[in-house]
């Protein structure tokens, strides 16, 4: 039984003019983040950042590490990284990186992992670390603010017909309501209707 090939994911980072406008507009909040791992990083001498795009995270991880290998798998967005003494940057995917068994004593991806083949790349991280080595994940949501006021803006008014449509009124039959069963009546004893009785008739007990 043939199974259907899975769909590929079009890299939408791939094009010059994408590159282009990422390396233009990314915010660069990586350092910020990396200085968390700080304290796991003394001594360590080589990282890896996967999916570093134009090398923000690279050279923010050559900041911790002595030597970093960048990857990336469109080569539009290396052509925008920016040339760092301590960073070295080749074109690969996450999930089959050009490097030897454990010999990573960090890895990184910045904001990239939700693009990834999980089970993939996560192998090749175990591959590819050393005992003990650190594997950060790391992403980040930042709030935009919009130059100018919002309530500088008129908003536009509604605008009326000349004529409304007259509200429609519902006449309510005069049938009585019913009670349940059980409760009592609230009528007063002269307004209950008269009723006929034959001369012959009895209470009933």
């Amino acid at each position: 039984m043939s199974t259907a090939p899975k769909p590929t994911v079009q890299n939408p980072f791939a094009s010059a003019d994408a590159a282009g406008r990422y390396a233009a507009g990314r915010p660069a909040f990586h350092l910020l983040v990396l200085s968390r791992l700080a304290p796991h990083l003394t001594g360590r001498e080589l990282g890896a950042d996967v999916a570093c795009g134009t090398g923000l995270s690279s050279a923010a991880l050559a900041e911790l590490v002595g030597e970093v290998r960048a990857f990336d798998a469109s080569a539009a967005m290396l052509a925008e990284a920016a040339p760092h003494p301590r960073v070295t940057y080749a074109q690969a995917p996450a999930e089959a990186l050009p490097l030897a068994d454990g010999v990573l004593d960090v890895m990184t991806v910045a904001q990239a992992f939700h693009w990834f083949d999980h089970a993939a790349f996560l192998a090749e991280a175990r591959r590819t670390l050393k005992p003990g080595g650190v594997l950060a994940l790391y992403d980040d949501f930042f709030l935009g603010e919009m130059e100018g006021s919002l309530t500088s803006v008129p908003s536009p008014k509604p605008t009326l017909p000349a004529t409304l449509p007259r509200r429609a009124t519902a006449t309510r039959s005069a049938r009585p309501r019913r009670r349940p069963p059980g409760s009592l009546s609230t009528r007063k004893p002269g307004n209950i209707p008269s009723r006929s009785r034959s001369r012959n008739s009895s209470p009933t007990c």
